[in-house]
């Protein structure tokens, strides 16, 4: 997959002595965040990645998990976010972690990619680039805003609980969270014995009362940094 420059170029600080992602999120109807911290990683669906950290910039993230063995150098994943979703209760969105041959100890970097567009239509293939055009596939580009739903080894599924509650809406505010829950897209291929994983959209779930009581939520644009 070729991932775009201005997505993945990241530059990284000195990490912070605890965990702390630090969301500053501004505006109404097109509510902006930038974002900078570290967060560590959990998640029993992506063992490959416990005890990690994520180092945060802006949408653009670096994964460090130790080498095996406590000797070897750690194993470094760049990537971005993408779609974002803030609630009062959880930041959530996916992770695309691009090409890296640790990637193969999560998932089978052979899957046939699935995306949904808004309507429930897909489209199957290779993801071959991410860019700020849209997630292009078979080559189609798609703009994110067209994108309901995503399905490849190398995105995931994340979510991080916040520890302060969104304020009205229309007033900027700050919120933090330590820790960062990764879930594969892709799914047990059921009419495979073989237990290999595919691309395959389970149907949606209703949303629950809590869901319901938060409402849909914002679609927050995340600051690039320069």
């Amino acid at each position: 997959m070729k991932v775009a420059a201005a997505l993945f170029a990241l530059c990284i600080s000195t990490s912070p002595a605890r965990a702390e992602l630090t969301m500053m999120v501004s505006g109404d109807k097109e509510p902006s965040m930038s974002l900078k911290g570290t967060v560590t990683l959990s998640g029993n669906d992506v063992p490959a990645l416990s005890k990690s950290t994520a180092t945060i910039n802006g949408n653009l993230i670096e994964v460090t998990t130790p080498g095996e063995g406590g000797s070897e150098q750690p194993v470094v994943l760049r990537g971005a976010l993408l779609k974002a979703k803030l609630t009062e209760s959880s930041f959530t969105g996916y992770v695309a972690l691009g090409d890296n041959p640790y990637l193969a100890k999560i998932d089978d970097p052979e899957v046939e990619e699935l995306i949904e567009i808004n309507g429930g239509q897909t489209v199957s293939g290779h993801i071959t680039e991410i860019s700020q055009a849209g997630v292009k596939i078979s080559e189609r580009t798609i703009p994110f805003n067209q994108i309901s739903r995503l399905c490849s080894p190398t995105i995931f599924e994340f979510s991080c609980p916040i520890a302060t509650e969104v304020k009205p809406e229309g007033e900027s505010y700050k919120s933090t969270s330590a820790s960062m829950e990764l879930k594969r897209t892709t799914s047990i291929d059921k009419k495979n014995k073989s237990g290999k994983r595919c691309c395959q959209f389970p149907p949606l779930m209703a949303p629950t009362k809590k869901q319901k009581k938060e409402g849909g939520g914002h679609h927050i644009h995340i600051i690039i940094p320069i």
